[in-house]
């Protein structure tokens, strides 16, 4: 419902992309959704269980360095788009799935490109309205 009415229209029907859809901001949204489309035209190549060489497809050398530690919802890019602003790169995305993960880790969703109606505001308590923001005791 909530694309339809922000006329968000996904382009490459892959499951990191309709998570994005659902969490990211429609600006962030079309930013990521750039690099997904981008993703594919490249080539993911594991160096070992944490680190990969992505390249473009018409490339022979060279290439982005890429590490990924799943259990410690780590991952980074040697091209820092991340880190610059925000949004996960093509080189990123394409390890993402070339290893069958569905979803943007949540360390990779920053605060900043979230979308409001995605946050849990906890209802404040008949007991937390005694104006210091801590509840009262007997």
């Amino acid at each position: 419902m909530q694309r339809k009415v922000q006329k968000i229209s996904l382009k490459t029907g892959s499951p990191m992309e309709s998570h994005a859809a659902a969490v990211l901001t429609p600006y962030a949204f079309s930013k990521l959704q750039e690099e997904l489309v981008l993703a594919p035209q490249y080539a993911s190549l594991m160096v070992d269980q944490t680190y990969f060489i992505v390249r473009h497809h018409t490339d022979v050398d060279g290439g982005c360095k890429v590490v990924w530690i799943p259990h410690d919802d780590f991952i980074s890019c040697s091209c820092h788009l991340f880190e610059f602003s925000g949004i996960l790169c093509r080189h990123v995305l394409r390890v993402l799935s070339a290893n069958n993960c569905f979803h943007i880790p949540d360390r990779c969703l920053p605060t900043r490109w979230r979308n409001i109606n995605c946050f849990h505001i906890p209802m404040m308590g008949a007991d937390d309205l005694n104006g210091d923001g801590l509840s009262s005791v007997g």
